[in-house]
């Protein structure tokens, strides 16, 4: 049996189409303004979109945890330069 570690297989993340990006960039924080706007409405009154931001947001966290976390072993394999440069390339898409 296979392990997922908590993340859920199988299930597509399908935002409507002409929201696709949006929803995604809602997720990671990315959007300001008027898109802001229109994103949280829109997703305010649609199922479809509402779920599709949930999940972007959870697999975010997990990502985030895993990215905390040694309980992989992924620590161990990575040099300490490396483990930096990713820590710090996180830290950056973080403060976005």
């Amino acid at each position: 049996m296979k392990e997922n570690h908590g993340i859920e297989t199988g299930v597509p993340i399908r935002p409507c189409r002409h929201m696709a990006s949006w929803v995604s960039a809602l997720a990671d924080g990315n959007l300001h303004g008027p898109a802001l706007w229109y994103a949280r409405l829109h997703v305010s009154s649609c199922k479809q979109c509402t779920a599709a931001l949930d999940a972007f947001t959870n697999l975010r966290a997990q990502l985030k945890a895993l990215g905390q976390s040694n309980q992989y072993g992924f620590h161990d394999t990575l040099s300490e330069d490396r483990r930096e440069e990713l820590k710090s390339a996180l830290d950056k898409i973080d403060s976005k």
